[in-house]
């Protein structure tokens, strides 16, 4: 009696010939993805380089220093009265600066008196100071500049402020360039 051999209907292979298609696919899937990520990680290189300047350089630090000489004496005040003395005001450091005023105390508040600080010689007669932190001038090293010291009397000041006397602090402030 012969046989007949009938082929088998498509997809019903032998299972482990199906298994050995799906190990073979998954190893060559696993080894693409591991050489893939061992060629980028040659990307994320950090590249660094050094050299010496030898001997070194010397730096030096600056040094920022301001004087002042002192506004001549004030008398003779009354009420409203305006009274201004110019005086010199010199960078003696070695950068440049920008000369504000910090403050203008009096020693004796009951003398009544208020000051300031203004640009220029007085010249101009000017009849209040700047406000303070006001740039008032900008010197090189070894410049000097004319300041105005101006004090006065409110038209308002108590009887009690006569004969009074104060004396006036200055704080200058240099701002490097």
């Amino acid at each position: 009696m012969t046989e007949a051999v009938h082929p088998a209907p498509a997809g019903t292979g032998r299972p482990s010939s199906i298994l050995s298609r799906l190990v073979s696919l998954t190893l060559s899937v696993g080894a693409a993805v591991v050489i893939a990520a061992l060629g980028t990680g040659g990307t994320y290189a950090y590249l660094n380089a050094s050299t010496s300047s030898g001997a070194g350089v010397m730096v030096t630090a600056g040094s920022a220093s301001l004087a002042a000489t002192e506004p001549a004496a004030m008398t003779t005040f009354s009420p409203g009265v305006v009274q201004r003395s110019p005086f010199t005001v010199s960078n003696t450091g070695d950068v440049p600066l920008s000369v504000s005023v910090s403050s203008v105390a009096s020693s004796n508040p009951a003398a009544a008196l208020s000051g300031g600080v203004a640009t220029g010689d007085c010249s101009g007669l000017p009849a209040a100071g700047a406000p303070l932190g006001t740039a008032l001038a900008t010197l090189q090293p070894s410049q000097s500049a004319v300041l105005c010291f101006v004090v006065q009397m409110p038209a308002s000041a108590d009887l009690a402020a006569a004969g009074q006397s104060t004396q006036f602090k200055i704080t200058l402030s240099g701002v490097q360039q």
